[in-house]
C-alpha cells in the first residue's frame, strides 16, 4: 500500500452503517485492494446477499456471530465473541488492505454480559490505532464510544428519521440482509 491507513466508524441508530462499509469493500476490491470482514453478530445460519456476492468477487467475509443472542446463555456469547475477537487480531495482523470490523461498536452495549476481560475500548482503541499504520480499518455499530470517536480519522453517524420497522414492515431479503 502506498499509503498510510485510516480508522473509519460508521455509527447511530438509522440504516446503512453495515452497507456503507460495504460499499467501501466494494470499491475496494475494485482497485485490487485485499479486504476482509468480520461480523460479530450475523451468524452462518442465515444467508446474507452480501456475503453471498463479496465471496463471489474473492473477498473474505467471516460471520462470526451466534444469530439472536438473546436466545443464548451468557456462555455462548462470551464464547462467540471470544472466537470473534480473535480472529480479528489474526486478521488485522495479515496483509489485508482493509479490514472491516462489522457490528464490533455493538459490543459494548450488551450489558447482559461481561466483556471486560475478552474486549474493552482500550483495547480495541490500542489495536486499531496499532494496525491502521498500514491499513483501512473500518468499525460499524450502534452506540460509538467517545474514546473510539476520538482515535478516528472519519466518523459517520446514520441517524434514523423513519424505518419501516416502526410500521410493521419485516426485512427484506437483498434489502436489508
Amino acid at each position: 500500500m502506498d499509503r498510510e491507513g485510516r480508522i473509519i466508524v460508521l455509527t447511530g441508530d438509522g440504516k446503512g452503517k453495515t452497507t456503507s462499509a460495504l460499499g467501501m469493500a466494494m470499491r475496494g476490491l475494485g482497485w485490487g485492494r485485499k479486504v476482509c470482514i468480520l461480523q460479530f453478530f450475523k451468524s452462518l445460519d442465515y444467508d446474507c446477499g452480501e456475503r453471498i456476492f463479496l465471496e463471489k468477487l474473492g473477498c473474505e467475509i467471516y460471520p462470526l456471530g451466534i444469530g439472536f443472542s438473546w436466545l443464548k446463555s451468557e456462555k455462548e456469547q462470551r464464547e462467540a465473541l471470544k472466537k470473534a475477537w480473535d480472529m480479528s487480531l489474526l486478521k488485522l495482523s495479515d496483509d489485508y488492505d482493509m479490514v472491516i470490523l462489522d457490528e464490533i461498536i455493538n459490543v459494548f452495549s450488551q450489558k447482559n454480559i461481561n466483556i471486560d476481560d475478552i474486549l474493552t475500548e482500550k483495547m480495541l482503541s490500542d489495536t486499531v490505532k496499532k494496525y491502521s499504520l498500514n491499513k483501512d480499518i473500518i468499525l460499524t455499530g450502534r452506540g460509538c464510544p467517545k474514546s473510539i470517536i476520538d482515535i478516528a480519522d472519519t466518523v459517520t453517524e446514520m441517524v434514523n428519521i423513519k424505518h419501516g420497522y416502526e410500521k410493521g414492515i419485516k426485512a427484506c431479503k437483498g434489502v436489508e440482509f
